[in-house]
């Protein structure tokens, strides 16, 4: 059940997150988590940036999640680096 509300989660962040919103201090701390498909939900691979506030940035938004927390929940699914 953790895993489907987690996948939810990060569906609907990652659909929040198509605007692009440059966030100057992103771009330099950035991994890529792989796609993976969860419960038969297809979930792409993304780029998640830590921003200069400490947060995950994805496609240039603030996730509002810390960037070290974003990473972990996300590993728990799929593989960053």
């Amino acid at each position: 059940m953790k895993k489907v509300i987690l996948s939810a989660l990060l569906l609907g962040l990652v659909m929040v997150s198509c605007n692009k919103d440059d966030d100057e201090g992103s771009e330099n701390n950035c991994q890529t988590c792989e796609a993976y498909t969860e419960q038969g939900v297809n979930f792409p691979e993304i780029e998640v940036c830590k921003g200069d506030n400490g947060n995950a940035f994805v496609a240039g938004v603030d996730t509002d999640v810390s960037f070290d927390q974003y990473i972990t929940t996300l590993e728990v699914l799929t593989t960053c680096n």
